[in-house]
């Protein structure tokens, strides 16, 4: 539970940098117009064979599939941060769309039941990576 309670806290603290970020960008977009800055973008490093193995057991645990990947966007400025912060750390971005939640609409809403099968997801890579050998 504490495991758990830790890995929400810590979605949350990155939501809220995440947020900070974004309405910084928004600023800069409406003072200097919408494409007035370039981003250098983000790859994933390697994945390493106990992450992918965590990931795919957090997510057959969760959503009953192996994990999925999706390449797309790569300008979140806090993953280049955390990249250069911790050059061997292993990463795992997810979103907690679900179905029909309308990304970035006017009537964009969090899916429930996604976000608690993604937080968990979370929780148990976490508890993995803490566990001994």
């Amino acid at each position: 539970m504490a495991r758990a309670v830790g890995a929400v806290g810590f979605a949350l603290v990155i939501g809220v940098i995440m947020q900070l970020i974004y309405r910084r960008e928004e600023a800069a977009r409406a003072l200097f117009g919408q494409g007035a800055s370039a981003a250098s973008g983000w790859n994933a490093p390697p994945i390493t064979s106990w992450f992918e193995q965590a990931l795919n057991a957090a997510s057959q645990a969760q959503f009953g599939a192996p994990c999925g990947y999706i390449g797309q966007g790569g300008t979140i400025p806090l993953m280049n941060m955390l990249s250069q912060g911790f050059p061997k750390a292993q990463m795992m971005v997810c979103g907690v769309l679900g179905p029909r939640s309308n990304a970035h609409g006017p009537n964009e809403f969090l899916h429930i039941d996604t976000a608690r099968k993604v937080t968990g997801c979370v929780a148990q890579v976490l508890a993995d990576h803490a566990a001994p050998d």
